[in-house]
């Protein structure tokens, strides 16, 4: 079995506990608001992993993404 495919199956079990774990813990607006940046984590790491190029669109939106996300989290 090449241990390229058993990452992905590892890193889902990984997120779904520590989901889990954040809402046990946080408020659940505070959890589902950073759960939402689940696709700016897949946009960075195909830029990062796979050499994809972004546009400065794409750059300046997942910026404002975080941006937000952290002042709401932040309160």
């Amino acid at each position: 079995m090449p241990w390229a495919a058993v990452w992905p199956g590892v890193l889902g079990v990984c997120s779904t506990v520590l989901y889990a774990l954040s809402t046990r813990e946080a408020t659940l607006a505070v959890s589902a608001v950073i759960t939402s940046l689940y696709p700016a984590f897949t946009v960075a790491l195909a830029a990062l992993v796979l050499r994809e190029r972004t546009s400065l669109a794409h750059a300046a939106g997942l910026l404002l993404c975080a941006a937000s996300v952290g002042a709401f989290a932040a309160g």
